[in-house]
């Protein structure tokens, strides 16, 4: 897997961030804002972090304040992916003191959010330095939040796995449920009583798909023993999943697919652990020679960063 570039597409950022402002401003706007602050008073303010981690959305951040006016002056001082260091400030910011103080909550629940995605990711990255191992995220994200989430997992040196079910065929445990009980319904039709073992199953799955020759879409399947694996393993997708494995387990699956390919140069299956991945095993994981490991925590349970919005 290619190092990923970091680059965020503003253009898709957009429609979220004016859909945050629509669910915090609603028809009214800001009426504290209103009765509170004079419509002419201009500020200067400073951006700082709180606490020690990795900086993720700054340009988010930045956008959320022109989208409430584009009159706003916005200048960061430092960039996304950069170490935080407490009490320094990372922006500027200058304009109505109106303005301002609509946009602050909602600019700092994006920075603090995507920040803590991208320090928990970097603390998984450091566990595992000293390995080729990449640490991917999952798709537990935030519904209509995955595309930054997944940004912020590059922030903190992490990889991002497939974007959606649309760029990469996934087959998990219960596509091969599915399939089984699909051939069983076929079998009982025939009078043949007998079902599909789930070996068979992912041997036939996986035949299909290569007959039908499918060009630059990557191909994984989940296996959750060593004989699920050597099938697998003959068939040659790209990825496959061990699910759950013990570290005893992954390391004989290790062995397997290097005895299957001893030519780590030539085309072959690349082992992802997944499951029950945490911060205490992830160092243990890396060293058995697997090539990923996936971890839906980078997502779906990463603390905030606390920054703080100080008016001059």
């Amino acid at each position: 897997m290619k190092k990923q570039k970091l680059k965020l597409n503003i253009a898709k950022v957009g429609p979220v961030v004016k859909q945050a402002l629509k669910e915090d401003l609603n028809a009214k706007g800001d009426i504290t804002t209103k009765f509170t602050v004079d419509k002419n008073y201009k500020v200067k303010a400073c951006l700082i972090s709180r606490q020690k981690g990795v900086l993720s959305g700054i340009d988010v951040f930045g956008l959320v304040f022109k989208s409430v006016s584009n009159k706003i002056k916005f200048k960061p001082c430092l960039k996304d992916g950069r170490k935080l260091i407490p009490n320094r400030t990372i922006a500027r910011i200058q304009g109505s003191a109106r303005d301002i103080l609509t946009a602050e909550r909602t600019a700092l629940n994006f920075l603090g959010r995507l920040s803590g995605i991208a320090t928990l990711t970097n603390e998984f990255v450091i566990l595992t330095k000293g390995t080729s191992v990449k640490i991917l995220d999952t798709r537990k994200t935030t519904p209509n939040l995955r595309y930054l989430e997944k940004y912020a997992v590059l922030c903190g040196g992490g990889y991002n796995h497939r974007q959606g079910l649309y760029d990469q065929i996934l087959i998990k445990d219960n596509h091969i449920e599915a399939f089984r009980n699909n051939e069983a319904l076929g079998r009982k039709k025939r009078f043949d009583k007998k079902k599909t073992t789930r070996i068979e199953a992912i041997q036939i799955i996986l035949e299909k798909l290569n007959r039908k020759k499918i060009s630059k879409i990557k191909i994984e399947i989940e296996v959750e023993t060593l004989r699920e694996l050597a099938i697998a393993l003959k068939e040659n997708p790209d990825i496959i999943m061990l699910d759950n494995m013990d570290l005893a387990q992954i390391r004989k699956a290790v062995k397997l697919r290097d005895k299957y390919y001893p030519h780590p140069q030539k085309k072959r299956p690349c082992l992802e652990v997944s499951g029950r991945v945490t911060a205490n095993r992830v160092s243990k994981l890396a060293a058995t020679g697997v090539d990923m490991i996936s971890v839906g925590a980078l997502t779906h349970s990463a603390k905030i960063i606390d920054f703080s919005l100080e008016i001059d």
